[in-house]
């Protein structure tokens, strides 16, 4: 009807996007303007129109990483996502020989992440060498990679210049410097815990001449650096000491997935700071439990019993007694409410019917799993159909 059916405006450096699904078969016009209709030479666009695809894009906040010989750099990534909320893998290509890229990984819903890149203590020094930060995912069954912007970086650097060489604006300069003189190692490398739950993860310090203060330790960024609902204890090495345990929480409504964390140390004395970072911590969070059922005789007979067989898979952070309860029994069948005792992963539950129990097929029997100690750590499964004969 020659209407407007949508519209977008660019925001500052960041150029317009528009993402219109047609609702018809017909004739469309895109038109691109000055927002107070200026023409002439100096106001040109170049328009790209491709098929609209979910996904994400990724920027990198720095455009150089200097990493200590034997150390740990972390730059920052950040993820705009289009309609997916799925796990994004984040790895440096291009290294070096002696430079190793640390698993990271933007986790179910979150827009950032740290990544670390580690380097050989005998890694060449001084050489320049041009890297890209890539991010992978498998969004709706097709496997997607994206290199991460650097041209935010880049305005910073340049007075917020809107032109940024092509050639620049995926491209990360990356150099090994001067030994580390403080270096943070981390055990294990991936802790599981889940709502509910917590998990310790050992931060070991490895500290040059000289470096005997307390190390205070961050999580990196402070704003966003932790998946949300979940929190974590930072301490500082104390002065005199090596090692130092960082407990991770999740609250009732953390999300499950994984994630990847990072903790920045600083060692200040003398007037002189010394920093350094941990790799990735890779946090897991998963169902306290997950409960299958199993039916060797799918048979039931009136006046009669049948065992079923309960198998718990446990989260390594859960260790409790679970209670079993089983629903939507067909008439006449009962079976008693069971409890898996702390240090076991497997019951029976025997199923008896009534002499008089009306027979049929029942395909709709649902195991209930709730925690002894807290009554929010839930899970469900369903027993194989049953016929009552």
């Amino acid at each position: 009807a020659g209407k407007q059916v949508a519209a977008v405006d660019d925001t500052g450096a960041a150029e317009g996007v528009l993402n219109f699904a047609f609702p018809a078969d017909g004739r469309y016009t895109l038109a691109v303007h000055d927002l107070n209709r200026r023409g002439g030479p100096a106001y040109s666009y170049r328009v790209q129109v491709t098929p609209h695809q979910a996904g994400f894009t990724l920027q990198s906040t720095a455009d150089a990483i200097n990493v200590a010989a034997g150390g740990i750099t972390a730059v920052l990534v950040n993820a705009t996502r289009v309609e997916y909320d799925g796990p994004i893998d984040l790895s440096l290509t291009g290294l070096p020989a002696g430079l190793t890229s640390l698993p990271t990984r933007i986790g179910p819903g979150t827009a950032l992440a740290v990544l670390t890149v580690q380097s050989a203590a005998d890694a060449a020094p001084a050489v320049l060498s041009n890297v890209q930060v890539v991010g992978t995912a498998n969004v709706g069954g097709t496997d997607v990679r994206r290199t991460a912007a650097v041209d935010t970086a880049l305005r910073g650097l340049w007075s917020n210049s809107l032109q940024i060489p092509g050639e620049l604006t995926e491209s990360v300069a990356l150099a090994v410097g001067p030994a580390a003189q403080l270096k943070l190692r981390i055990e294990p490398a991936e802790i599981v815990f889940g709502k509910e739950l917590t998990a310790k993860v050992k931060v070991i310090a490895e500290r040059g001449e000289g470096l005997d203060q307390a190390i205070a330790l961050v999580v990196t960024p402070e704003k966003g650096g932790l998946p949300a609902n979940v929190t974590a204890d930072v301490k500082p090495v104390a002065a005199g000491t090596n090692e130092i345990e960082i407990t991770f929480t999740g609250a009732e409504n953390a999300p499950l997935g994984p994630f990847t964390v990072v903790l920045s140390g600083s060692h200040a004395k003398d007037n002189v700071t010394t920093t350094a970072s941990t790799p990735g911590i890779g946090l897991r969070l998963e169902a306290p439990f997950t409960v299958q059922a199993s039916l060797p005789n799918a048979k039931l007979t009136r006046g009669a019993t049948t065992v079923l067989k309960v198998t718990v898979q446990r989260n390594p952070a859960f260790a409790g007694e679970i209670k079993l309860t089983l629903d939507k029994l067909p008439a006449g069948v009962s079976a008693p409410e069971t409890v898996v005792p702390a240090d076991k992963n497997e019951v029976e539950i025997a199923l008896a019917a009534a002499a008089d129990a009306a027979a049929g097929t029942v395909d709709t029997i649902v195991i209930n799993a709730v925690a002894v100690a807290n009554g929010k750590q839930t899970g469900t499964a369903a027993v194989p159909a049953v016929t009552l004969e």
